[in-house]
């Protein structure tokens, strides 16, 4: 999808600096380059029943939720404060 389609569905961001999209782990940039190159059509995005994280934000929530411990290799990109996880292809969205 293009900035375009996703802007019908979901509330967008500006996109992310490449700054911040630099700043996170080198490992990310070869194992979720499609989220990275989301990063770059919008530094995360709002809906009704999903939330996508931050450049700034991942890394921490990563962290704070122990994915690595648990999901070795999956990302949390997001979520909609329920707690329910949803992975597919190394991406956890919590949903």
């Amino acid at each position: 999808m293009n900035r375009h389609e996703l802007e019908a569905l979901y509330t967008l961001n500006n996109p992310a600096t490449s700054q911040a999209i630099k700043m996170l782990p080198p490992e990310w940039h070869i194992l979720y380059p499609s989220y990275l190159q989301f990063l770059e059509l919008s530094n995360g995005l709002f809906g009704d029943e999903i939330t996508l994280l931050e450049a700034e934000d991942i890394q921490q929530r990563n962290i704070d939720y122990e994915v690595q411990e648990y999901l070795p290799n999956f990302l949390m990109i997001g979520d909609n404060e329920i707690g329910r996880a949803s992975c597919r292809e190394r991406v956890c969205l919590y949903v």
